[in-house]
């Protein structure tokens, strides 16, 4: 009786601690570098097709762009071989790393 009582009120403890959050939904965003008039970084939204932001760079190691989940960050390697990360909608540098040569 006792095991059943504890099981219960366990039970009872776990459904109403529970609270309801709401689903915010969020559009999806395509990250690129662009380079038709000067490099930059271009966030477009792709349900509407609206470029949401552009963060001009100087330059970058072709195919040398990653995305880091983690962060949100979009990653690069400039002409002076230093790996950049940077919040695409924003512009903000994350991250800066030196790299002791070109990637491949």
């Amino acid at each position: 009786m006792n095991k059943f009582l504890a099981c219960a009120v366990l039970i009872f403890c776990i459904i109403f601690s529970c609270t309801k959050q709401s689903i915010t939904t969020r559009a999806l965003i395509l990250v690129g570098i662009e380079g038709s008039k000067g490099y930059e970084i271009v966030c477009i939204n792709i349900d509407s097709g609206i470029v949401v932001s552009s963060t001009p760079i100087d330059c970058y190691v072709l195919s040398s762009t990653v995305y880091d989940p983690r962060s949100g960050g979009y990653g690069y390697v400039n002409c002076d071989t230093v790996f950049k990360l940077v919040n695409p909608e924003t512009g903000k540098l994350i991250k800066s790393i030196k790299l002791p040569e070109y990637v491949s």
